[in-house]
């Protein structure tokens, strides 16, 4: 499977470049045609550098007081934080206290914080960070949990999404579709690969993939 993989640059910042692998994968949302690594740019410093920068611009209007990472962000998400109170004499964030959170998601899949976390998001502007928006449905319920907790938010970064905008927040990212051509995303229970009889190869999870 790793042999047929290839590499794709981002349109908006050719820098940055993604492993793609070709094939039939699950996730917990839907299936896949292609697995999008992004170990680089979400663990190596400079791209991580360069993935915060990019993803800090369209913010830098909006007030940020906290940043929810999802699926092993956190490294762009500092370096995003340090972006946006550091920016220019008219930016909102400027000189401002940012804090990073990772909620924890229990055996049934629900996102939740501890009490000592909770005064980091309650009354709080938050953008949410994740690696990858597909069908939008995690983004949703990090969002849940963001006003569960008492939250605002106020915008959505990603590194790869196929969405510009969920419910009344907008998505920002660096990958689109349209920097992987023939990517296709499909319901678990309506899959064509599945239909034909194509094994699935791997599962995917916030920490990569498990072949089967």
């Amino acid at each position: 499977m790793e042999s047929k993989s290839f590499f794709a640059a981002s349109g908006s910042l050719p820098e940055l470049k993604i492993r793609v692998i070709p094939g039939h994968f699950s996730t917990s949302r839907s299936h896949v045609n292609f697995y999008l690594d992004m170990t680089e740019i979400k663990s190596g410093l400079f791209p991580a550098r360069k993935a915060a920068q990019a993803l800090a611009f369209p913010f830098f209007g909006r007030l940020t007081e906290t940043i929810v990472c999802l699926d092993g962000t956190e490294v762009i998400g500092a370096l995003l934080a340090e972006n946006l109170s550091g920016c220019g004499m008219g930016g909102i964030n400027r000189g401002l206290p940012i804090h990073i959170l990772t909620p924890e998601i229990t055996a049934a899949g629900q996102f939740l914080l501890r009490r000592d976390s909770i005064p980091e998001i309650d009354g709080k502007s938050a953008l949410i960070l994740a690696a990858s928006v597909t069908t939008g449905q995690t983004i949703r319920q990090a969002a849940e949990c963001t006003r569960y907790y008492g939250g605002n938010v106020s915008g959505a970064a990603a590194i790869f999404s196929l969405l510009n905008k969920m419910d009344d927040f907008p998505i920002f990212s660096i990958f689109g579709a349209e920097d992987f051509p023939g990517y296709q995303t499909y319901p678990g229970t309506d899959c064509p690969l599945c239909r034909k009889g194509v094994r699935i190869d791997a599962i995917i999870n916030q920490s990569g993939y498990a072949k089967l």
